[in-house]
């Protein structure tokens, strides 16, 4: 999600071959399968991987198969990384990796 402006959901349920890591220009593209659907016509797009982002999905070439069509789980896992820090006017996320 970092990185891709990519839904929490179209990443979990992103198919390997999806994933395009050996091109000029790292991709994974996002568009409809016949197990599910995307949001709206614009959501199919290629979606560049650029630094954190690309560093996650070489680390996964295979996508994320522990976390497809299992949103709870997802939503679960990502808010234990999260903290939510108040100030004046705004909220801001941190997600924070542990080694």
């Amino acid at each position: 999600m970092i990185e891709t402006s990519c839904r929490p959901s179209e990443l979990a349920n992103i198919l390997p071959e999806n994933i395009v890591l050996d091109d000029d220009v790292p991709h994974v593209k996002i568009k409809a399968t016949k197990m599910r659907q995307l949001k709206t016509v614009s959501s199919v797009r290629d979606i560049p991987l650029v630094g954190v982002s690309l560093e996650a999905m070489k680390r996964a070439p295979n996508s994320f198969p522990h976390y497809r069509d299992k949103g709870n789980l997802l939503s679960a896992s990502l808010m234990k990384g999260t903290y939510i820090l108040k100030s004046t006017n705004t909220i801001c996320s941190i997600l924070y990796l542990e080694n």
